[in-house]
């Protein structure tokens, strides 16, 4: 596998990343203090948004692997799919951050309400479409076992640089606003924020599909037998899909799938709002804060490969997470006289989640190629199913009890 697919191969979820950072870091802000959504009423957005998404996911991972796309099949039957979903998102994101189109100003509140939950279902199965296509593509054109590992750590790579993309463009951006609190004077610049991902995901998207080629052969067998001659005629073959479920590995590693993305998506939701509420921070700190956690993950996403090369995946795992919960017990004892120290706590935490973030990744990844690499689409839209799920009622049962926004 040549450096340059490699690296083709790592920006093909950039788009996927720019979204992600950006909606669960800000997209609450938007809904409650830009907007004006009730805190209630974001939840159920979350929520419609994260159970339809968890619906599509195994749906779309069924049909990444099943059926081949009418006049794309030159580009390659998971790239097509990835192509669908780069289409989708580019319709539907740039509206996802600006004001609300039919919203006027004696309009309820349910009419945003059903408007982004519109939107963000769209926005969400061009995601799914992508995340799913372009995770089951590794087991494909990996040939060796270094190369999950490192294909693993240049897309982590690649996402924590994406975050830092957003954070340091929505700090210049906010700082150069007016007002030292957020509100609906800001709208402008969150806009622009969803234009400029949006713009900057079809570059990258486009750098994939010139430079990542699908194999039509599988080189299962290959990277089998190279990585360990030992388990030489031992891959096994799952017929059905549903076969999947009568392995406990893989309700083991859906379940730390959705424990790390919760991790993820909950830090990068909630941390911008205790900066803000709870902190007393300025505007501007949504956007350095995060960019400090971001810094430290890639610094960890490139320091992985050697720390699982001595402790191995699962012990890499634990340490990462050992790490996230120390981060947060020091959130929730700090006390606002000495606030800065929140520094070290960004950092121990930006730290703990890349770690747990490649090792998950690439056991996930390993377990589809030792058992049936047909099938990998799948188990990845199983597991984002649970993911996705988790996500939405999390945070619409935060939303509803403990609103913030409100009081």
């Amino acid at each position: 596998l040549s450096m340059r697919q490699k690296h083709c191969y790592g920006v093909g979820h950039i788009q996927n990343d720019l979204i992600a950072y950006a909606g669960f870091s800000y997209l609450l802000v938007f809904f409650t203090k830009v907007v004006g959504i009730s805190s209630g009423n974001t939840g159920i957005i979350f929520l419609t948004g994260q159970v339809a998404n968890s619906v599509l996911s195994p749906a779309v991972g069924y049909a990444c692997d099943r059926f081949r796309v009418p006049f794309l099949g030159r580009v390659g039957h998971r790239k097509a799919w990835h192509l669908i979903g780069v289409l989708i998102m580019a319709g539907s994101l740039p509206f996802l951050f600006s004001p609300c189109l039919p919203c006027s100003e004696t309009s309820s509140e349910w009419v945003a309400l059903i408007y982004y939950t519109v939107v963000l279902v769209a926005t969400n199965f061009g995601f799914t479409a992508i995340e799913i296509s372009h995770l089951s593509l590794l087991p494909k054109i990996a040939v060796r076992s270094t190369d999950f590992v490192k294909l693993n750590s240049l897309r982590t790579a690649w996402m924590f640089l994406s975050g830092i993309f957003v954070y340091g463009l929505m700090w210049i951006l906010l700082g150069e606003s007016s007002g030292e609190n957020l509100s609906h004077d800001q709208w402008r610049e969150f806009m622009s924020l969803g234009l400029i991902i949006s713009g900057l995901g079809i570059f990258f998207a486009g750098m994939f599909h010139i430079g990542t080629k699908e194999p039509k052969k599988d080189h299962g067998k290959l990277a089998c037998n190279h990585r360990d001659p030992e388990r030489r005629g031992q891959q096994e073959k799952i017929s059905k899909a549903y076969h999947w479920f009568k392995r406990q590995e893989f309700y083991t590693l859906c379940l730390v799938f959705m424990c790390t993305k919760v991790v993820i998506n909950m830090s990068n939701s909630y941390f911008p709002l205790y900066l803000v509420d709870a902190l007393h921070f300025e505007k501007e700190a949504i956007a350095y804060f995060p960019l400090i956690v971001l810094v430290s993950s890639s610094l960890f996403s490139y320091l992985s490969k050697k720390i699982t090369r001595y402790i191995g995946n699962k012990m890499s795992f634990c340490a990462g997470a050992v790490g996230v919960i120390g981060a947060y017990t020091w959130f929730y004892i700090q006390p606002i006289s000495s606030k800065q120290a929140v520094y070290g706590a960004s950092v121990l935490m930006g730290g703990g989640y890349s770690l747990m973030l490649v090792t998950m990744l690439t056991m996930l990844a390993e377990m589809i190629n030792h058992i049936d690499k047909e099938s990998g689409a799948f188990v990845y839209g199983t597991a984002s199913l649970v993911d996705k799920l988790a996500n939405g009622i999390i945070i619409a049962v935060i939303q509803e009890f403990y609103p913030k926004a409100d009081r």
